[in-house]
């Protein structure tokens, strides 16, 4: 996997909070926290700690990035349910022109 393919996998726990908006666990900041985090994992594990353990540097990466989302996340505001309802009532009229 190059590196860009590694970095544009730390999109991952957003876009699965998107994907799986049941309980809508993450908040921006905690994304954003995980985002950075995995790609400072993702430089050290790729060029200063070539694959510690054996393991591929976007595995590390992607641990590291969830483990931080979901920390922050817990200790984070989230937003109010009027907010979700209107950011995600846009989204529908936009996706499926209602």
């Amino acid at each position: 996997m190059t590196l860009s393919g590694a970095g544009a996998l730390q999109l991952m726990p957003a876009v699965l909070g998107v994907c799986y908006p049941g309980r809508r666990l993450n908040t921006a900041t905690g994304v954003v926290a995980g985002i950075l985090a995995g790609l400072v994992t993702l430089y050290l594990t790729r060029m200063q700690f070539p694959q510690p353990l054996g393991l591929h540097e976007a595995l590390w990466s992607l641990a590291v990035n969830f483990a931080v989302t979901i920390v922050v996340s817990r200790f984070t505001r989230r937003p109010s349910q009027a907010t979700v309802e209107r950011i995600h009532g846009e989204v529908e009229r936009f996706v499926y022109d209602r």
